[in-house]
């Protein structure tokens, strides 16, 4: 599956992930548009972590 990934301050990479291993109790949902919030635009621009991060969780309908 395919992921923006946030890799540090101004660099987002567009990756291939694998697909998740699902529990019986879960599922695996098709996200084809997403929002980013105020905090999410800080988190890109304003130094304050280096981890690997998914922005975006914010699904539109």
């Amino acid at each position: 599956m395919k992921a923006q990934v946030f890799r540090g301050v101004n660099q987002l990479s567009y990756e291939e992930l694998p697909i998740p291993t699902l529990a019986p109790d879960e599922v695996l949902v098709q996200v084809r548009v997403v929002g980013l919030c105020q905090s999410d635009i800080k988190r890109f621009v304003i130094p304050s972590t280096n981890h690997r991060a998914f922005l975006g969780m914010k699904l539109l309908e």
